[in-house]
């Protein structure tokens, strides 16, 4: 009787050994069926990362280019308004009315670009730019409208005038334009990365 006592040990070897097989097979197929389902998760996520990095790429590069574009007229309002307010006129410079007009166009250059654009720019942003605007529109109406530049239709007293327009001149080279332009010029470099 030992032989059967050895074949049931034997089949019962053979039992344990399929089914280790058939376990270790088993546990093969879904190792490998997870693995693919997590890959094919991961590479899902990756897509959705990589469009939105795209995505963010883009806006990025267009609000560096809006930012690039929308200082260039600031800048080149900022001069027009230095030419204008600037107390000091040479013979043969362009006259005050032309200087007016100058400014008033750079300047409604820069006020239609800035309200197309302002969706690209943080509502922080957008406060400086509207205090800064304010500043120079203000700026702009003492010599358009009030025309402190012209002694016989300006304010009624002489050293009136000449007080607003020195006002003027400081805060335009001196005091709030230049804090303000100062302000935002720290506000572009943090959104275009640049320290």
């Amino acid at each position: 009787m030992v032989v059967p006592v050895q074949t049931a040990a034997l089949n019962l070897l053979r039992d344990f050994g399929v089914f280790a097989i058939g376990a270790g097979l088993l546990a093969y197929v879904a190792r490998l069926t997870i693995k693919q389902y997590f890959d094919k998760q991961l590479q899902s996520y990756q897509t959705e990362l990589d469009k939105e990095a795209v995505k963010f790429t883009d806006l990025h590069q267009k609000r560096a280019e809006v930012i690039g574009e929308f200082y260039v007229k600031l800048a080149e309002f900022d001069q027009d308004m230095r030419a204008l307010v600037d107390p000091m006129l040479s013979r043969g410079e362009t006259s005050r009315e032309e200087k007016i007009e100058i400014a008033a166009e750079s300047g409604e250059e820069l006020r239609r670009f800035y309200l197309k654009n302002k969706i690209y720019f943080s509502s922080y942003v957008c406060e400086t730019m509207d205090e800064l605007l304010g500043e120079y529109r203000d700026m702009f109406h003492d010599f358009s409208v009030a025309k402190i530049h012209d002694a016989e239709k300006s304010l009624s007293e002489s050293d009136e005038r000449i007080e607003k327009w020195q006002s003027n001149w400081e805060s335009l080279t001196e005091a709030e334009v230049p804090e303000l332009r100062d302000e935002l010029q720290s506000q572009f470099r943090d959104l275009l990365g640049v320290s």
